[in-house]
């Protein structure tokens, strides 16, 4: 446990995220299933900011894994309206780990597993790889895989942190978002990405904007692999981190808060809402 957030390094966010997957791989044994987790994914690059958005959804999908197993679901992450830090992510990451270790009586298996060692230095994104394995784990033992409806949660909030951007800014955006009818995960994923290009040209070109490491791209999918939600869903999670850190800079003091659980929403729906806010993230260029 830390007492400050500054005494937290990406190598102890990431000796959770190890210590969540031995969990995890326990626990599948125990189910008779192939507990073997497999390689993390490559990913490119990462902030604390966009980590701290997969811990916390981590953190939910362990309340769902505790939900279908009888067991009480824990409070909801608050998401502070300050810089996020290597040990927020930690705190995310142990209140996880403390929710799956109650799962080891239903499952007849010791979860008291010793935290493994802290070797070498890691960067955020070898922690947020890690979590992306933990997740394929924990949707093993019965989580959802995303779908358009979780993506749109996250849109949601997207559209929202836009919105009270131009609002404190005194802006209004020009013209009208174009609509699609029909749209696929991979337009879907192909406007927040749009989005998130928007945010980098936004802060190179005004120090108003600039966000603390600038603003890096999500990790693509696979090449010869079709886009699924999964993709968009961690490219809104980039960009929600990002719209929300940008938010704060300008003085936004609330924390975010998601919106419920959304049902009946398509890649349409997600591809609309991305645009709009990219709407009004445009007119922030032209505020003073």
């Amino acid at each position: 446990m830390f007492s400050t957030a500054e005494a937290a390094t990406p190598g102890d966010a990431f000796q959770r995220a190890e210590h969540l997957g031995l969990m995890i791989s326990r626990l599948l044994e125990s189910d008779l299933l192939d507990s073997n987790l497999g390689d993390d994914p490559q990913v490119p690059a990462a902030r604390p900011r966009h980590v701290y958005r997969l811990a916390t959804y981590t953190y939910e999908n362990a309340q769902f894994l505790r939900e279908i197993n009888g067991l009480a679901t824990g409070e909801g992450i608050r998401t502070e309206a300050k810089d996020v830090t290597p040990g927020d992510v930690v705190r995310v990451l142990e209140a996880t780990i403390a929710s799956l270790k109650e799962l080891a009586p239903i499952y007849n298996v010791d979860l008291d597993i010793p935290a493994p060692a802290i070797t070498g230095e890691k960067k955020p994104a070898d922690v947020l790889a890690r979590l992306r394995t933990v997740n394929d784990g924990l949707q093993k033992l019965g989580t959802p895989r995303p779908l358009p409806n979780d993506v749109y949660r996250i849109a949601l909030s997207i559209g929202e942190q836009a919105k009270a951007m131009t609002a404190k800014r005194n802006v209004k955006p020009t013209g009208k978002p174009t609509r699609v009818t029909k749209a696929t995960p991979a337009n879907a994923l192909k406007e927040t990405v749009k989005l998130i290009d928007d945010l980098d040209k936004l802060s190179k070109s005004n120090a108003d904007f600039a966000l603390p490491n600038g603003i890096t791209p999500p990790p693509p999918a696979p090449r010869g692999s079709s886009v699924t939600p999964g993709h968009v869903l961690l490219a809104t999670q980039y960009a929600l981190a990002d719209v929300y850190a940008l938010n704060i800079k300008l003085g936004y003091s609330q924390e975010l808060v998601l919106p419920p659980i959304q049902s009946g929403k398509t890649p349409t729906d997600v591809t609309n809402i991305i645009a709009e806010a990219r709407l009004h993230l445009n007119a922030l260029a032209t505020s003073k």
